[in-house]
């Protein structure tokens, strides 16, 4: 080992002058190497990412604590997260966290549209911050525009309280109650490892990730089909006023 031999005669040779502009450089190159990967946590952190791609059966419970009989699934990878739930059999919602866009997509139809408010599972089940999931979950919400109940408004920043541990089909999974307490949203559990809800209740029951499978799923199940047609209601609303059926409104 020669490195303390070395720094004594540095240290014996060369003035702290010397030694300012010999250290510099090195010190520079460091910062410059640290800037892009603390960067990237940092976006990473903001954005949620889970550090894992997985998939898991997606479970529907209702208001009175029955299951719902038919299962359905959640995949993620990446900055993509892909939703099948029974209320919309042969369909799924695609969540594209990267373009801040949520899509609604018809297969069987050809036909894709924006998703915005068409399933709270898509304003929940989204990669978020273990130790403050709120954020993503208010910018979700703002993003589909999510109504605000009159009492309250909706810029304010929500709140979550964290309400102990649980295990989630054998997973750890943190508990937190949002405050003010929203429409589809009351609580949710999150997976620290997968930085995902596994479990939330709202107004309308609760729902589990169940059976979770660690590993990326195919990149085909998470790509938005933009070559479908694209549903556009204001399309159809200017069809319809060009039918026999619509009767303009009388005058104010």
């Amino acid at each position: 080992a020669i490195g303390p031999t070395v720094g004594g005669v540095v240290l014996q040779q060369l003035s702290w002058r010397w030694m300012f502009w010999l250290v510099l450089p090195i010190a520079v190159l460091a910062l410059l190497l640290a800037l892009p990967v603390h960067a990237r946590a940092e976006t990473q952190a903001a954005q949620g990412l889970p550090p894992q791609a997985f998939s898991a059966d997606l479970v529907r419970i209702d208001a009175a604590g029955e299951p719902r009989e038919t299962a359905g699934r959640l995949y993620a990878s990446g900055t993509g997260i892909r939703i099948e739930t029974p209320d919309f059999p042969g369909n799924y919602f695609l969540v594209d966290l990267e373009a801040r866009a949520s899509y609604y997509v018809q297969p069987a139809q050809r036909m894709i549209m924006e998703a915005r408010l068409s399933s709270p599972l898509a304003l929940v089940f989204l990669p978020v911050d273990p130790d403050n999931p709120c954020p993503q979950w208010q910018a979700q919400a703002a993003l589909a525009g999510a109504p605000a109940d009159a009492a309250r408004s909706d810029t304010a920043p929500w709140r979550c309280e964290r309400i102990g541990d649980a295990v989630v089909d054998g997973r750890r999974a943190i508990g937190y109650r949002v405050t003010p307490q929203q429409r589809h949203l009351h609580a949710a559990w999150i997976d620290p490892e997968l930085r995902m809800p596994l479990r939330m209740q709202a107004a309308f029951g609760s729902a589990e990730l169940v059976n979770v499978r660690l590993g990326a799923p195919a990149a085909e199940l998470l790509r938005v089909p933009f070559e479908f047609r694209k549903f556009d209601p204001q399309t159809l609303i200017e069809r319809i006023k060009q039918s026999d059926v619509w009767v303009e409104p009388p005058p104010p």
